[in-house]
This record gives structure tokens, sequence and C-alpha cells, in this order.
């Protein structure tokens, strides 16, 4: 047998892995899919009678395509970086290959793996794994490791075209400026939305109001004298008050997929501007700003009430719901 470790996803390492997650599906209604923002991929390579120790192939260093005549994986862990101290897991065992100890393999060098990234980063990631229920074994070999429920959280997909975006909130005296700036995120080129409130916007709770600038008349003189320096410059060269600038409210991520589909992520409101509705008006605002055949997929904890709420009215539906695991 052979663990391989593979950063990246060549296209016949994505056929190899999705052919074995299609293998699991046929035996169980799993919901979980090949993640495409995975970067590190082990799997295990063998018939289903294996039990001699693991050895590390070549790939694991990343050196190269795979071969063609390389077996279908009996197992694989797919590693997704969530942060600089999380680390996403997806695990599947081809289903004649279970109960023998391939998922328990992959996930020490999985540890192994994080142990090497963190000497080098200075932080230690932490390994969480994707749950679905829709797998009784998988459950089973969660518990048997000690994995215990850290939280869960749903996942909820709409198509721009079927979603309500009028009723925007009125909080508001004018609506949001958005600007949308390209960035890197973990590796992934993402878009940021940036909310800016105006300043005739109303005010935070217990924010006191600016007061607005006396405006000076202009002083009567002979034409083409200067004026004295004690007069105040033209506005158009005088500094804009801090007061009168406009406001960063929120801001909102967006992760394109390829196909016409996005990842909507970290959705924000800055706490002094809250409750006034800012929330739909940027989500509304974002969705507004892509094609009408866009599908945009979105994940919420299933503790966050008022999201969920939110994203129900503006037309997301709940596709899956996804269980999160760790060491507790």
């Amino acid at each position: 047998m052979v663990i391989h470790c593979e950063e990246g996803l060549t296209p016949r390492l994505k056929e190899l892995l999705e052919a074995l997650i299609h293998a699991c599906r046929q035996a169980e209604p799993i919901s979980l899919s090949l993640p495409e923002d995975g970067r590190y991929h082990l799997w295990i390579s063998g018939g289903p009678s294996i039990s001699s120790a693991p050895s590390i192939s070549a790939s694991a260093e990343g050196s190269g395509e795979i071969s063609n005549s390389c077996e279908t994986p009996a197992a694989c862990l797919i590693l997704c970086p969530a942060g600089p101290d999380l680390w996403e897991c997806y695990a599947f065992t081809r289903p004649d290959c279970r109960r023998q100890g391939l998922f328990t393999q992959l996930y020490q060098k999985a540890l192994q793996l994080a142990e090497t990234k963190g000497e080098a980063s200075g932080q230690e990631p932490e390994l969480v794994f994707l749950s679905d229920g829709q797998s009784p074994q998988g459950q089973a070999a969660l518990e048997a490791m000690g994995l215990e429920l850290w939280y869960s959280e749903h996942q909820m997909e709409a198509c721009i075209k079927d979603l309500d975006l009028t009723g925007s909130s009125t909080g508001t005296a004018r609506p949001l400026r958005l600007i949308r700036r390209r960035f890197f995120d973990q590796g992934m080129e993402s878009w940021l939305y940036l909310a800016f409130l105006s300043p005739a916007a109303r005010k935070p709770a217990g924010t006191a109001q600016a007061a607005a600038p006396v405006q000076a008349s202009a002083p009567t003189q002979a034409p083409g004298q200067m004026p004295p320096a004690s007069l105040p410059q033209p506005p158009s060269r005088q500094p804009k008050p801090l007061a009168n600038r406009p406001r960063c409210a929120g801001t909102c991520r967006l992760l394109p997929y390829g196909g016409g589909r996005f990842y909507l992520y970290h959705l924000e409101i800055i706490p002094d501007y809250r409750g006034y509705g800012l929330g739909r008006s940027l989500l509304h605002a974002v969705l507004a700003s892509l094609p009408e055949d866009t599908q945009v997929i979105l994940q919420v904890s299933s503790e966050n009430t008022a999201a969920l709420s939110l994203y129900k009215k503006t037309g997301f539906r709940i596709t899956k719901t996804l269980s999160y695991h760790n060491y507790c």
C-alpha cells in the first residue's frame, strides 16, 4: 500500500478522486463532493485486501504528474485551508475497502503534514472533519477516533434570477456605495466588496450628529484682487472634514468557482452600524452586481438565526447541512 500526497489538483488526480467519490455515492446518499479549494490531497492506492505497512510515494513531495497506470484510490483525505490555523478535511473510503484502518492512516499522515507546515509558519493548523450525516459508517469512524461534534452549518444556494432583491432596508437615507477590489485569499483570486455609508445616512445610535460646516459668504472685492489670507480656501481646495467623509460600514467577499458559480462569504457589518438593515442592503447590492444566471453558494452557522432568516427571505434554500468534528 502506498500513501500519496499531492499539493494541487491535476486533471488525472481529479479523475481518480471523482471515481472514488462516485463509488461512495453509489453505496450511500452522501452529498459531499470533491472540494475545488483543496490544497493537499492524500490518498491510498491498492486493492480491497491491503494489510502491509504504508509507504510514502515520490509524489508526496509534489514532484510530478500521476501515472495513468495508477490504481483507483482506496481512500482519500483532502485538506482545505480555511485560515492560518484551521484546515477543513474531506474523507472518502471506497465501500469495499472500509474497516481496514485506511482512514486512520491517512489521518496520521495529515497530522504529520500539519506539524511540518506549522513548524514553517509558526502556527500549526487544527484539523476539522466535515460530515453530512448521510454515512453511518463514516460517523462511526469519526466516533471511533474520538472526534466530537464542534458545530453545524447549512449550505445554501440560489440563482440570481430567482432571488427577491427588492425591499432593501430603508434605514439609511441613501443606498450603500460599493467598491469592488480583486485580492488573493489563501492563494485564490477573490473579490472584496467594501460598502460605504454616505454622510447623509442615519448615524448609529449614540453617535453625535456632526455640525454642518458654516459657509462664509463670498467677500466683495475688486476684479482680479486676491482674497485676504485669513479668508477660507475655496471648497475645492479645502480638505473634506472627517465627519463628512463616507464611512465603511461593512464588507463581503466572493470567490469565483468557474462555470458561473460564486461562493459568498465573510459578509459582515461593523458593530457600530448594526441594527439598521445594512446587512440586507449589502447582500442585495452584491448579488445585484452579478449576472442573472449566476449560481451563488454560501454557508451559515445553524445557530445564526438572524443570518438564516435573511438568506431565506432573499431566496436562498438549504441544500445540505454539514457537521464539523474535531478533538474538543
